[in-house]
C-alpha cells in the first residue's frame, strides 16, 4: 500500500485521487432560475442525504475569481432548484451543458432539451430526464477553502411511468439506465447488477428492501 497525507498533494492531485477512487458517482443535473434566466449544469458530487423529509445535496466549487458558479448564484437569488437523474438518453446533452457558458446562457436551449413547468417551484424541469426532484433550498455548508455543499428538501417528485412500480415503490434500474461519473472524461453504464440480501440479526428489524 502507498500512504500519504492529503496535505502533501496539490489540490488538483487530491481531486484526481478522490474522484478516481469514489466511483461510480451519481450525477445531479441541476436546473436553477435567476435574474438572468435558466441555468442547467451537471454535478457529480451529488447524492441523497436524508428521508422524512427527503433531501438531496450537490457540491460545487467556487470559480477562479472566488465567486459561486452560475447555479449557486441563481440559488442565492431564488432558493429553489430541480435535480434530475441523468440517463443514457441524455448523457451527451448533459456533458455539453458542463461547459463554462457565460452567465445568462440557457444551456437547455443550446442542447435541444425541453423545459417543462414544475409544480411546487418556479424553476423549470427537463422533460427528457426520467426523474425530477423539485427542491426548496435548505442550507449550504462550507467545505474547505473553495467548496460548498448545497442541500435541498425534495418537495415534489416526477417519475417516468415505465421506471417505477407504484404498488411496491420499486425503481426499475434497467429501465432507468442511469449514468455514473468516473474520473476525467470517463462515465459508466449501470448494466452489470448483482444482488446481496442484507442479513438481519433481529427478527423484529424493519426491512426496507
Amino acid at each position: 500500500m502507498i500512504g500519504f497525507e492529503p496535505s502533501e498533494l496539490e489540490e488538483l492531485q487530491q481531486y484526481k485521487i478522490m474522484t478516481g477512487c469514489v466511483v461510480p458517482r451519481p450525477i445531479g443535473f441541476i436546473t436553477t432560475k435567476g435574474p438572468q434566466g435558466v441555468n442547467a449544469a451537471p454535478f457529480s458530487m451529488f447524492n441523497v442525504v436524508g428521508t422524512e423529509p427527503p433531501m438531496v445535496m450537490f457540491c460545487a466549487g467556487d470559480q477562479d475569481d472566488g465567486t459561486g458558479k452560475d447555479t449557486v448564484q441563481n440559488i442565492e437569488a431564488n432558493p429553489e432548484f430541480v435535480a434530475h437523474i441523468v440517463s443514457e438518453d441524455i448523457a451527451e446533452q448533459m456533458n455539453i451543458c458542463s461547459a463554462d457558458y457565460p452567465m445568462g446562457v440557457n444551456e437547455l436551449e443550446k442542447v435541444g432539451l425541453t423545459e417543462v413547468p414544475s409544480v411546487k417551484v418556479s424553476v423549470p424541469r427537463i422533460k427528457e430526464s426520467p426523474v425530477h426532484f423539485e427542491c426548496k433550498f435548505d442550507q449550504s455548508l462550507r467545505l474547505g477553502s473553495r467548496h460548498h455543499m448545497h442541500i435541498g428538501e425534495v418537495v415534489y417528485i416526477h417519475l417516468r411511468e415505465d421506471i417505477v412500480d407504484m404498488e411496491k415503490f420499486y425503481i426499475n434500474i434497467e429501465k432507468l439506465k442511469p449514468v455514473g461519473r468516473l474520473s476525467g472524461p470517463r462515465y459508466a453504464h449501470i448494466n452489470d447488477i448483482f444482488t446481496m440480501t442484507r442479513p438481519y440479526l433481529n427478527d423484529n428489524a424493519v426491512k426496507r428492501n
